[in-house]
This record gives C-alpha cells, sequence and structure tokens, in this order.
C-alpha cells in the first residue's frame, strides 16, 4: 500500500485522536492538523498549535500538541513529522516546540 500526507480537519484528526491518545482530546486552539494515510486509512496524526510557553508565541512558534498512530501503523513517524513541518515553514511558521508527558513516557 501507498502512504500520502496531507492536511486534514479538526473532524477527521479527532477521529484517530478520541480512540488512540491517551488524552482522548485535541486543544481548542490547535490549528494545523496533518495526516499519515495508508491505502487511504487515516494512520497517523499530528496537532499544532500555540506554544504553552506564551513568550515563543510573538516569535510565531508552534508547538506540536498531540501526536498519534494508530496500533501497528507501517507509517514511519520520522518521515510524516518531516513532512508537517515542511508544511508549517511554508506557512512562515520559525520553529516548532515539542515536550513529553514523563507521567506517560
Amino acid at each position: 500500500m501507498q502512504i500520502k500526507f496531507k492536511q486534514i480537519a479538526l473532524p477527521e484528526a479527532l477521529s484517530l485522536v478520541k480512540p488512540f491518545h491517551y488524552l482522548g482530546t485535541v486543544p481548542s486552539n490547535c490549528s494545523w492538523f496533518y495526516g499519515a494515510f495508508d491505502g487511504g486509512r487515516l494512520d497517523c496524526v499530528a496537532c499544532f498549535g500555540p506554544c504553552v510557553a506564551q513568550k515563543a508565541n510573538k516569535f510565531n512558534f508552534l508547538e506540536l500538541r498531540r501526536l498519534v498512530a494508530r496500533p501497528g501503523s507501517a507509517v514511519i513517524l520520522s518521515k510524516f513529522l518531516a513532512y508537517s513541518l515542511r508544511q508549517l515553514k511554508k506557512e512562515k511558521v520559525l520553529a516548532v516546540m515539542s515536550y513529553a508527558d514523563p507521567e506517560f513516557h
């Protein structure tokens, strides 16, 4: 099967985040969503929004707020994130921050 990446809308992102991300939600201020499709099935989602570190927002930084993959997905997450970051660069995003939740990782 062929894997394809593209920008998606919130409802499509939620269709994967709700059942497969440990929090099951997307922060309401997320505004950029990307999906990875394997044979037409949504297998991975990346959600980006304003940074929790508010000082970073004035520099046009974003934060990776959610990253989720369907269990058993063949999508290589580093390639998927690289695609997402290239798309955000086209939108004049200067940097993307990411944090891990130490209680779950």
